[in-house]
């Protein structure tokens, strides 16, 4: 599985690698729209994690629902940006809240791959 983690603090990208590190998916990390796109458009992403700390990071969600609708994207953000997120309502998000315990994100991902294994399943039984 391709993960794209989506934050513009590389001190908690360089964590978020740590900790994932022992995983068997491929990580790739972005810190600007313009990576996002790129990385988007060159590799075959299974599973987008977006950090939500500012307004620039819901024109990331945006592209991301205009180009890529089928995409699992987890959502970690403060109730703050809640009003943010409902813009996007018409898809559905797991959202993690800040501020974010590594545990949570892993236990996150391992169910949101967990589901996806699930579904491919039931589809081609």
């Amino acid at each position: 599985m391709n993960l794209l983690f989506i934050h513009h603090d590389p001190e908690i990208q360089s964590e978020i690698d740590d900790f994932l590190r022992s995983q068997k998916d491929n990580c790739f990390f972005s810190r600007n729209t313009e990576d996002t796109i790129r990385i988007l458009n060159d590799h075959p992403i299974d599973m987008a994690v977006l950090i939500i700390n500012h307004m620039r990071d819901a024109a990331v969600l945006k592209y991301i629902n205009d180009h890529y609708e089928n995409l699992e994207v987890l959502l970690i953000a403060s109730e703050e940006f809640d009003e943010i997120i409902s813009l996007f309502s018409e898809h559905q998000y797991k959202t993690v809240r800040l501020p974010l315990k590594l545990r949570d994100l892993k236990v996150s991902i391992d169910g949101m791959i967990s589901d996806r294994v699930g579904t491919t399943r039931s589809k081609g039984s």
